[in-house]
């Protein structure tokens, strides 16, 4: 056996394993064991904006928000605006963080609006929807949310892990208010290449809820693979300090009811998108 053989055997080993608990749930799985065998459901595009205001050296204020357009990248069905505070206590934790792999760890609170709309969005907003209702339309939802950041370095690699536990709120009464925890990591490498230092990187996000009228435990998961841009080389003065952009291509699983069966559905999502971030 060749090693590239040997190497696709292991690849799809592993998808297997990952999703072999799914399977055991739900009777059957569209999602990892199968997404390379079938187009995606949908296709979208997600623009994300994340900037931080220094009040001094420990608090940081977070401000920014988020647009995504759905139904093959033509009709806008979700916004959202936060605010929040996030504390850096690296120094408190850290004794010398500039030779420890620690690098970073910081907390925060966050609040969070967000409105979508069930007509674009209709494989997660259509089995919600009680019966007889057919009235789509847009949903609210508030979002206050915690979360711990711990940044590890080493040799030139950059590895993020954010635990953040949220409590989501709609205002739409048919809708059922639970909480989520939403583990999260990205993996950055040493190259970079150009001026504007492109980074690549990837990251995973999971989406774990507890006790609803939809899905419990595991319902959703990000993965990302993408590059992060430096735009500081431009020099335009405090435009482009400290801007960032990373540009990526996302994986979307989302675990559904179908209201037709017993049987969870897993619909899959492919998003181009781009984060800008700036400090100010």
């Amino acid at each position: 056996m060749s090693w590239k053989n040997l190497l696709k055997n292991l690849v799809v080993a592993a998808l297997l394993a990952v999703s072999s608990p799914l399977a055991a749930d739900s009777g059957h799985f569209n999602g990892i064991a199968n997404a390379f065998g079938k187009p995606a459901q949908d296709h979208q595009v997600w623009f994300e904006q994340r900037f931080s205001y220094k009040i001094c050296d420990e608090f940081q204020f977070l401000f920014g928000g988020d647009e995504r357009w759905g139904n093959d990248y033509h009709t806008l069905w979700y916004t959202n605006m936060y605010v929040g505070l996030q504390f850096n206590a690296t120094k408190h934790l850290i004794c010398n963080p500039e030779e420890s792999c620690v690098k970073n760890v910081s907390f925060a609170f966050v609040y969070s609006r967000e409105d979508f709309i069930a007509k674009s969005n209709a494989y997660a907003i259509r089995a919600a929807l009680p019966a007889g209702v057919t009235d789509l339309k847009w949903v609210t939802r508030n979002r206050p949310y915690i979360y711990s950041f711990i940044s590890f370095g080493f040799c030139d690699w950059i590895l993020n892990t954010r635990q953040q536990f949220e409590y989501d709120c709609y205002e739409n009464s048919h809708y059922s208010n639970y909480i989520a925890w939403r583990p999260f990591f990205s993996l950055y490498t040493p190259w970079k290449w150009t001026c504007f230092k492109i980074n690549p990187y990837v990251s995973n996000e999971a989406f774990v809820r507890g006790t609803t009228k939809l899905i419990n435990g595991l319902y959703e998961n990000r993965l990302r693979v993408g590059v992060a841009v430096d735009f500081s080389a431009l020099d335009y003065g405090c435009f482009t300090d400290s801007l960032r952009t990373e540009l990526f291509w996302m994986w979307r699983i989302l675990r559904q009811p179908n209201s037709s069966t017993s049987v969870r559905d897993y619909t899959d999502t492919w998003v181009w998108g781009a984060t800008i971030f700036k400090d100010f």
